[in-house]
Order: structure tokens, then C-alpha cells, then sequence
């Protein structure tokens, strides 16, 4: 009897502490999946456990055969969970990127459409798309070529220019949390993996190409 206790503590205790040790460092599928292990290792010393304690065949092959449909369903349900919150995760990584994509674009276009139209309405032939874009967003500069399009989004966004020609400007924006597509993309800012967007204005028009 006293065996027996010691057998049922050993797969409670093994199994609490193999899912609850990782959990407490925010990691809870390294927990399943250690649980996962500890529990088929506990399953075969379970077998060999009542191999040697009956001597009735019969017993033994129902324990095997109820410890591996508990362990299958387990897996299953461990494969089907990771996957689900793999799925979610995925999802809301991609609703994210939509939203950035026409938060950056909306600010993008508001400033540079004005940049555009006052170029095209300007009556000096001589004055370049850059003297126009330096002079019609001067208070968004904050300097190293950096800029603030919106007060409200400045801790979410940064911005940068570059001046490719005097009728070439680029405008970037980089998120400052949300992840793009590829997390070893190396941002404008030196930072990796981040949303980012490019603007380009021309004299012709204003593009936009999504760069992470």
C-alpha cells in the first residue's frame, strides 16, 4: 500500500512540476511538452510497474492498453493546441500589419499629398520637390532625419526622410512594436524584424511599397 502511495505522488508531483517550473518563466508550451514527456516515461514505469506487481497478463495488457490511449489523446490534444494558438497568434500578428499598413499610409499621404500640391501649384519653375518637401513640413522635422507626422502616434511610428534627388524624396516609417513579415529584416533604424513602409514622391506621383 504504502508503494502504491509513493508510485501515485511520484507521477503528481513529477508531472505538477515539469508543466508548473517553466510556466512560472511565461514559457507554457515548454511546460505541455514537458508534462507531455514526464508523463510517457511515467506510463512506462507504470507497465513495468504492473507487470511485476500481478501475474495476471490480462491486467497488465489493459494498463498498456488505457495508459496509450490516454497518452495518444494527450498528443493530439497538445499538437492541436499548439497549432490552434500558433493560428491565433498568426492572425493577430496580421491584423496588426493591416492596421500599421493604413495607420503609416494615412499619415504618409496626408503630409506628402500637401508636399505634392503645393509643388504643382508653386509659380517658381526653379524650386525643387525638396525645397518644397523642407519647406511645407518643417514642423514635423525633429532632426538626423527624422520627422513626427502625428502627435498621437509618435510612440508607435518612427519616421524618416531621404532625399534620393531634388524631385526624389523617400519617406519610411518603422514601427516601434509590431513585427513584419520577416523578423530578420533589418529596419531603416537599425532595428529588426519590425513593420515597415516606404513612401516615394516624385514629381509624377506618390508611391508606397511595404519593405517588411
Amino acid at each position: 500500500m504504502k508503494k502504491d502511495l509513493r508510485v501515485l505522488l511520484i507521477g503528481i508531483l513529477g508531472l505538477t512540476a515539469s508543466f508548473v517550473i517553466p510556466s512560472i518563466f511565461m514559457q507554457y508550451w515548454l511546460g505541455a511538452l514537458l508534462a507531455f514527456v514526464f508523463a510517457t516515461g511515467y506510463a512506462f514505469y507504470l507497465i513495468r510497474w504492473s507487470a511485476e506487481e500481478t501475474s495476471s497478463p490480462k491486467v497488465t495488457a489493459n494498463v498498456r492498453t488505457t495508459l496509450f490511449v490516454v497518452l495518444l489523446l494527450a498528443a493530439i490534444s497538445l499538437v492541436s493546441g499548439y497549432n490552434k494558438g500558433a493560428f491565433q497568434m498568426n492572425t493577430l500578428v496580421q491584423i496588426r500589419q493591416t492596421i500599421d499598413n493604413g495607420m503609416i499610409t494615412a499619415e504618409m499621404n496626408e503630409s506628402l499629398f500637401e508636399v505634392f500640391r503645393t509643388y504643382h501649384e508653386s509659380k517658381d519653375d526653379n524650386k525643387t520637390l525638396e525645397q518644397t518637401f523642407l519647406a511645407v513640413l518643417n514642423d514635423k522635422f525633429t532632426g538626423d532625419q527624422m520627422m513626427v507626422l502625428n502627435e498621437l502616434s509618435k510612440d508607435e511610428v518612427h519616421y524618416y526622410y531621404t532625399v534620393d534627388d531634388p524631385n526624389k524624396i523617400s519617406l519610411i516609417g518603422v514601427t516601434n512594436n509590431s513585427w513584419g513579415k520577416d523578423k530578420g529584416f533589418i529596419n531603416y533604424n537599425s532595428d529588426a524584424g519590425r513593420f515597415q513602409l516606404r513612401a516615394t514622391i516624385t514629381e509624377r506621383g506618390i508611391s508606397y511599397v511595404r519593405e517588411n
